[in-house]
């Protein structure tokens, strides 16, 4: 089990490199519903207001939890300009909630 929890994270960590690959798995339903189930074990959701509900529920039964956020896609300053942003609203939010 663990050989294949490892063969499935490579898969994931590549996708989320390839662009090519990126899109492919997303355009494809069946594709996407099983790298989704797969990647769900080990992320927190596919935008930051999914991310910080499953720590918040993670938190109400006693685990503690840290967020990585990846900016694995940026590939512009635009890009970079709003993950930056994202990053410090979710600064905010953790310091003064």
């Amino acid at each position: 089990m663990e050989q294949l929890l490892s063969i499935g994270a490579e898969a994931l960590r590549k996708a989320a490199l390839n662009e090519d690959a990126k899109a492919y798995v997303l355009n494809n339903e069946a594709l996407y519903k099983l790298m989704k189930k797969a990647a769900d074990r080990y992320i927190g959701g596919e935008n930051l207001s999914e991310n910080l509900i499953k720590v918040q529920d993670s938190n109400d039964t006693g685990f503690k939890c840290s967020i990585q956020y990846m900016g694995e896609s940026t590939r512009s300053i635009m890009q970079a300009a709003k993950a930056t942003d994202t990053l410090t609203g979710l600064h905010n939010w953790l310091l003064y909630r």
